[in-house]
């Protein structure tokens, strides 16, 4: 795949921390997708797993950085979604991240994120329960390829529905809106820091791979916004 390169990680995205390897320093970077000013969600390329590699099509891939949907129209997102073809989908957006950084440096993971979805935790059908909020960075890119039986399959650990494998599994899409109203509406919800399990090594470009997905057990559609992800790395001794 052609990287879109990009300058050193910008001093915009650093909010905290250090840029020193030694010690117990550590770096935050915060990728905050809500300021159509400073497009941070750009070039971000969306794919999928978990499905049959000939019904692809199927899944009417969602996938775009745009303006959110009103009342929060003045600020943007990445919309992710798709629809499950046989019960299950991983969809995904990446993004390949240039540091300054040696390749073969090494850190310990820590994130949390921000999403935004029309999906109340109260309901109990529809897809709020039922598909998960996953997120990771690796030194490998991650890339979905064919098994044996021509099913899509990531090359990364991502778990399986209810478990994040060697990367982080968040919990599911609902807003944490209380009750089952009938009127849906757009809410944002904060995803505590978690650790990941999978410590990041720099590739040999000296950069790193950010995916953040949603695996799907929900037999339909499912939709919602990226708002923004943080990541506290703190270099190992």
């Amino acid at each position: 795949m052609v990287r879109m390169r990009k300058a050193a990680i910008l001093g915009a995205l650093l909010t905290s921390g250090c840029l020193s390897t030694t010690g117990s320093s550590s770096v935050t970077l915060n990728f905050d997708f809500t300021n159509p000013s400073q497009p941070i969600g750009d070039g971000w390329n969306a794919e999928v797993a978990d499905v049959p590699g000939d019904r692809v099509a199927d899944v009417h891939l969602v996938s775009g950085f745009h303006a959110l949907p009103a009342p929060w129209a003045a600020y943007t997102g990445i919309e992710q979604g798709g629809t499950s073809v046989d019960g299950s989908l991983f969809v995904y957006h990446k993004k390949w991240i240039s540091t300054t950084w040696s390749s073969g440096t090494k850190f310990t993971v820590r994130l949390s994120m921000t999403t935004m979805s029309n999906l109340a935790s109260g309901c109990t059908t529809g897809p709020g329960t039922a598909v998960y909020l996953k997120a990771g960075i690796s030194g490998d890119e991650p890339v979905a390829t064919a098994d044996n039986s021509g099913m899509l399959r990531l090359n990364l650990d991502k778990g399986t529905a209810t478990s994040g494998g060697r990367f982080v599994h968040f919990g599911d899409i609902t807003n944490g809106v209380a009750g089952c109203p009938s009127e849906m509406s757009w809410t944002y919800r904060e995803f505590g820091e978690q650790n990941q399990p999978e410590a990041l090594t720099i590739d040999a470009d000296g950069g790193f791979w950010i995916f953040i997905g949603t695996q799907s057990t929900y037999d339909g559609s499912h939709d919602l916004y990226l708002l923004g992800i943080t990541l506290v790395l703190t270099p190992t001794t």
